[in-house]
């Protein structure tokens, strides 16, 4: 249970941070194939970040089920605004969250809340967010 609350149940997941195939921030490795499918529909220009072992979803939607539409509008607003200085600010807030909570952690470091992730994918393109998410539930992506 520690292992799980902490994140060092992933430590052997650096070795494919090593590698390459895993970065430390980025989007949840659930979502490639709803990633294809926002890209192919205009939600993200750019479907191509690593999956992470730490993200804006670790902070935001912990222990939610994968694909639930929370979790996807969050790993949207990710890919869409992902950089080197959004990447520094999330390893800081989940080392943060350990010592405060995930909340204040958030707060502490501005990062959206999962309300002001669902709102930006709903605006910009409302019904092809929709659709993808009843088709991810439905589907079990």
């Amino acid at each position: 249970q520690f292992l799980l609350g902490t994140g060092l149940s992933r430590a052997p997941l650096l070795l494919g941070v090593l590698r390459g195939d895993w970065s430390l921030v980025g989007p949840p490795p659930d979502f490639f194939a709803d990633f294809a499918v926002a890209k192919g529909r205009g939600l993200v220009e750019r479907a191509d970040n690593p999956p992470g072992l730490t993200g804006l979803n670790s902070l935001l939607t912990p222990g939610a089920p994968p694909h639930h539409p929370a979790m996807l509008a969050v790993a949207l607003w990710y890919c869409r605004h992902a950089g080197l200085g959004l990447d520094l600010r999330l390893l800081l807030a989940r080392a943060w969250a350990l010592v405060v909570g995930r909340r204040r952690a958030v707060r502490w470091f501005r990062l959206p809340t999962i309300e002001d992730c669902r709102r930006e994918a709903e605006s910009t393109r409302p019904e092809t967010f929709h659709a993808l998410t009843w088709v991810t539930r439905m589907l079990g992506m």
